[in-house]
């Protein structure tokens, strides 16, 4: 108890990890049914085009990096080019993944506590979702 272990531990679960984790999750599973905002559906338009031969920044304009097109491209790739409910499922299950980087960065001594991960997650899913 009170065991800190380091950012690479060897330990995979934690039981507070996993209820802030879990909590997050929660607070997310509504946003699989939300249509795409704005934003997303002219990544998804900008992806989607990329793969018919279109180009970022030339037959369609917006200031995001590249990345964000690709990620859509790829998913329009897998899921058709209404790639809405795997985009939306992307952002839910990168929660956990996003929640451990944001503890990473943030603890100051180097080494993660249970519950840093859990916190992190639940804390992104409140601003992120809400």
């Amino acid at each position: 108890m009170g065991e800190d272990r380091s950012v690479g531990g060897s330990r995979w679960w934690r039981p507070l990890d996993g209820l802030g984790i879990a909590l997050a999750l929660v607070v997310g599973y509504p946003s699989l049914l939300y249509p795409l905002g704005p934003d997303q559906a002219l990544f998804s338009y900008i992806g989607s085009g990329w793969l018919e031969g279109l180009w970022p920044y030339v037959d369609a304009i917006d200031h995001k990096p590249p990345g964000i097109f690709y990620v859509h491209a790829v998913l329009a790739a897998g899921f058709g080019s209404a790639s809405q409910g795997a985009i939306r499922l992307l952002e839910w299950l990168a929660l956990p993944a996003m929640g451990w980087v944001i503890a990473a960065v943030v603890v100051r001594s180097g080494r993660l506590r249970d519950g840093d991960v859990g916190a992190a997650s639940l804390i992104l899913a409140g601003l992120y979702f809400t």
